[in-house]
């Protein structure tokens, strides 16, 4: 029995943990990845929904920079 309550306490503490980085990260404005690891590369996924167009913004990204001045272009200011 003392097993499975010291379960239980691990379980409630591992989700009271994550509520407060979820709160965090929702006051910070920010990603509970950015909380926990220091990085912003998953943000534009988390906030965009569209995976056509993330997948558009990756192939954009690869480009030259000429190629980025042309799309650029191509889009409304």
């Amino acid at each position: 029995m003392i097993g499975i309550a010291e379960h239980l306490r691990q379980v409630r503490e591992a989700s009271s943990a994550a509520e407060v980085l979820k709160k965090m990260a929702n006051a910070l404005d920010v990603s509970t990845d950015f909380l926990m690891n220091g990085t912003t590369s998953d943000l534009a996924a988390e906030s965009i929904q569209d995976k056509t167009l993330i997948n558009q913004f990756n192939r954009i990204t690869e480009l030259s920079t000429e190629n980025k001045i042309v799309v650029s272009k191509l889009l409304p200011p």
